[in-house]
C-alpha cells in the first residue's frame, strides 16, 4: 500500500458544549431538526467541554518537521 504521507486526526467523541452548539445551529437559515445517535446516558457522561486540539493529538510529527525545515525547538 502506499503511504501519502499524511496526518490524520482519529474519531472521537464530541462533548456536550459541542452537541449543543450544534444543536444551536438547526433552523437557524431554514426549518430543520437534529438527531443525535446516542442516549440521553451517553450524552450526561460526556465531557462537558471539548479537549483542545493540542492534548489530543500526538504532536512529534510537527516538530520533526519543524527541525527538519530549520526550526529552533525548544
Amino acid at each position: 500500500m502506499h503511504q501519502r504521507n499524511l496526518n490524520v486526526l482519529g474519531n472521537h467523541w464530541i462533548s456536550r458544549a459541542t452537541s449543543q452548539q450544534r444543536a444551536g445551529r438547526t433552523g437557524r437559515v431554514q426549518p430543520g431538526e437534529v438527531f443525535h445517535l446516542y442516549s440521553s446516558e451517553v450524552h450526561q457522561a460526556m465531557s462537558a467541554f471539548p479537549v483542545p486540539e493540542i492534548m489530543r493529538i500526538p504532536l512529534e510529527h510537527v516538530i520533526l518537521q519543524c527541525k527538519v525545515r530549520g526550526g529552533e525547538v525548544r
